[in-house]
């Protein structure tokens, strides 16, 4: 079985979807590209985060597998320095994306239902 190039993780929520999705693995142990595209009331905002290794796909696959788990954060400095972080509230999630110089974004996702698309995970090594 061929392991596949690219992996996401969706949210959809009672009013807003929010997506991460990296896409073009390199073959070793990075995908050149990590998105974030939030949808939501009439809009739609994308979030271009840069490279990022798979051990931040299994981070954030790890929080939305385990309920103990209260947050999870993810920085980036490519092409500029940013970055999210999740909160657990109860059956909700609090996402909050940060990019240098501008104000921080918030976004309630309230009881969203978790897709993680598992093909790329079970196909690597943890």
């Amino acid at each position: 079985m061929e392991l596949p190039n690219a992996s996401r993780i969706v949210l959809r929520g009672e009013t807003s979807t929010v997506a991460f999705l990296w896409r073009k693995f390199d073959g070793d142990d990075c995908f050149d590209e990590h998105v974030l595209e939030i949808h939501g009331r009439g809009s739609s905002t994308r979030y271009e985060f840069g490279g990022c290794a798979v051990a931040g796909l299994r981070k954030l696959s790890e929080f939305f597998d385990s309920p103990l788990e209260t947050s999870v954060h993810a920085g980036f400095r490519n092409p500029m320095i940013m970055g999210y972080g999740i909160d657990r509230n109860g059956s909700d999630f609090v996402l909050r994306i940060e990019i240098e110089g501008k104000q921080a974004v918030e976004v309630r996702i309230l009881r969203p239902s978790v897709d993680i698309e598992r093909d790329f995970l079970d196909g690597t090594d943890g």
